[in-house]
């Protein structure tokens, strides 16, 4: 028997033409394939996937045992020049253990032009295939496709053998490139359970599953095969998009995890686990358990938390320390790599090494702390229903102090006491508990804060307007502003100004402050004076260009950007027009743009607001986020128009 999760799929059902009869099959190509200019679904497109089509065996070999077959046939269109690199084949198979080694055979390549009217076809010479080591693990397959030109059609095939099982290679039905039909089929042993995601906003065209009625025989058992097929028509091709946490999480494809195996005669074999046994198994299996239960701090915990009345004070006591001590060795990883005493000889480590004695220390204060396993952006999200350890890739703290949850991180010692890095942003982590399983969310009360005042005053005297910002930076925006200061200062606005200030630049927990003054050029006061209001801008372009988007809107966390615009008006002056005052909200709330002037007699001040109020937008939003956007770049560059009184 075999599972099947549908993850981010929306499962649309049938889809009444198939685009596989609108394809030749591999050896032969048409002469609509090499006549067409351009893709239908998709006129910009350098070229198209015309046919994907792959499978996967396992099956059984007397000296071997069992083993994966895969197949796979790829017929692709060139309409541009760019898509050339499209002909260069790199088939990368795993070779560490020579006994256990995979191979690729039977590749076969042509390639097919028009010429004079008629159809030519040069196909791969066996000598143009190279191998290649890639390092003691693995092996690279190589070869170009010959006679590639602007309209060529392309195609290729090959089999891998694999005597891994444990994860069967993927199948990905979307590409950087449209494709126009492509399905998988899978052939697998009903006593191979496997848990099977399929990922990604494209639709199924088709989908079957049956259990083969023909017997066949291992040893003195008979069993039977569980047969499968996917697939999917006119998929567009993947936008790597703005705000997007990883590609990988959103390209369609799927996965192939073994979760039991159940042969006759045998015990059954769980690798399906639940997440508390998981924890359990690191905890016992791994240095986790024996760092955490180290003694050897104990005084120096005990004397960094001398006359410390509170929790919190000891907790900060603790992090500040370890934070000045330790630094990262920028190298993500699950387990530690060293011991503790070792650490604090060397001073550096990986992020769990930094971590597990940040979790050990606080424990010895009498603080609630336990590791999170999460998986980093990079590294893609975790599904929470797939207890397999291989999706995390490394750890953070989390701590019960006062009443209040906590997460901590010590990779980054610039970083304010409460927050993790960005690049840790990414849903939900697991709380190391044997006992129950526990999430945690990873983004928490820490957001992307910064405010910008403006106030500009003319001076008749030098004949110049003289503008005074103020800028706040909080959560973090603190945290970003803070690393500029520290490697590109010159990049930073206003540092070159003879007053540039800054605030609690080394107070991490403590909003950053930067104020300076910015003199404008020699100016004569015309009858009409017409005044920018917010020359500077969080952003200078829509960050949402595509006209339609499939995939959630990720910030990574909640954003507010406050500007106000305060203006003296010259004396002899007065407004003749200033923007208008507007107001949009997504629905729900989860973006708003407000932009509010208010005029005196004596000033003109414009408050610009755009608040980011979930770190996550659906998809559907898109069209009215982008709508917003547009706005924003509008009003910020409408004028503010003063008329000398007569």
């Amino acid at each position: 028997m075999i599972r099947i999760l549908g993850w981010l799929g929306f499962m649309l059902g049938a889809v009444s033409s198939y685009a596989s009869d609108e394809t030749s099959p591999f050896g032969e190509v048409t002469r609509a394939e090499l006549e067409s200019a351009f893709y239908t679904h998709d006129s910009t497109a350098e070229a198209v996937i015309l046919r994907d089509k792959g499978s996967v065996r396992i099956e059984y070999d007397d000296q071997l045992g069992f083993r994966a077959r895969y197949t796979r046939e790829v017929k692709i269109k060139i309409y541009r020049s760019s898509a050339f690199s499209r002909a260069d084949i790199v088939l990368p198979y795993y070779v560490k253990d020579k006994y256990k080694a995979e191979r690729i055979d039977d590749i076969e390549a042509n390639t097919y032009n028009l010429e004079q009217g008629s159809i030519q076809k040069t196909e791969l010479s066996k000598k143009e295939v190279f191998t290649e080591e890639m390092d003691d693990s693995w092996s690279l397959k190589k070869f170009a496709l010959p006679n590639v030109r602007e309209g060529s059609v392309i195609e290729y095939t090959y089999t891998l053998v694999s005597p891994y099982l444990f994860h069967l290679r993927d199948w990905q039905f979307q590409y950087e490139i449209p494709v126009l039909w492509s399905e998988y089929s899978a052939t697998i042993p009903a006593f191979y359970e496997y848990l099977i995601l399929h990922q990604g906003y494209v639709p199924l065209a088709e989908t079957e599953a049956e259990m083969d009625r023909r017997k066949l025989q291992l040893q003195q058992y008979t069993y039977n095969n569980a047969k499968y097929y996917w697939a999917s028509e006119h998929v567009p091709a993947f936008a790597d998009e703005s705000f997007i946490s990883n590609k990988e999480d959103y390209i369609a494809r799927l996965t192939f995890q073994l979760a039991k195996e159940n042969f006759p005669g045998r015990a059954v074999r769980e690798y399906m686990e639940t997440w508390p046994k998981l924890a359990d198994d690191l905890r016992s299996m791994t240095d986790f358990g024996r760092f955490l239960k180290r003694k050897d701090g104990k005084e120096t915990v005990a004397q960094l938390t001398a006359g410390l009345a509170t929790d919190m004070e000891k907790a900060r006591a603790i992090y500040h320390h370890l934070g000045q001590q330790l630094r990262w060795n920028e190298e993500y990883s699950l387990y530690p790599d060293t011991s503790p005493k070792a650490l604090l000889e060397t001073r550096t480590g990986n992020s769990t090494d930094l971590n597990i004695i940040l979790t050990n220390w606080l424990q010895l204060a009498g603080i609630t702390a336990e590791p999170v396993l999460l998986s980093t952006r990079d590294h893609g999200r975790v599904q929470v229903k797939y207890p397999v350890i291989d999706q995390f890739n490394t750890s953070v703290v989390f701590a019960r102090i006062e009443g209040e949850e906590y997460l901590l991180d010590l990779t980054d010692p610039y970083q304010p006491f409460g927050t993790i890095p960005m690049q840790c942003l990414n849903g939900y982590g697991l709380v190391m508990d044997t006992k129950e399983e526990r999430w945690v969310a990873l983004e928490r009360g820490y957001h992307y804060h910064t405010e910008s005042y403006q106030n500009i005053v003319y001076n008749p005297q030098a004949r110049q307007f003289e503008t005074t910002f103020s800028q706040v930076y909080r959560g973090y925006a603190a945290l970003n502003q803070r690393q500029q200061l520290r490697d590109q200062p010159e990049d930073v606005a206003g540092h070159q100004a003879a007053d540039f200030k800054v605030i609690n630049l080394d107070e991490h927990d403590q909003d950053l402050r930067i104020s300076f003054t910015q003199l404008d050029a020699d100016t004569d006061l015309a009858d009409y004076l017409y005044v920018e209001t917010f020359p500077t801008t969080p952003f200078s372009e829509n960050p949402f260009k595509a006209t339609e988007r499939q995939h959630p809107i990720d910030y990574s966390y909640r954003r507010t950007y406050k500007q106000v615009f305060n203006l003296s008006i010259p004396e002899g002056y007065e407004v003749e027009e200033v923007p208008e005052a507007t107001t949009v909200v997504l629905e729900g709330n989860t973006v708003q743009f407000v932009f509010q002037p208010q005029v005196t007699a004596l000033t003109v001040q414009i408050m610009s607001l755009l608040r980011i109020n979930q770190s996550l937008v659906d998809a559907r939003q898109y069209q009215e986020l982008r709508k917003l956007y547009e706005e924003v770049l509008v009003k910020h560059q409408e004028k503010i128009v003063l008329r000398k009184v007569r």
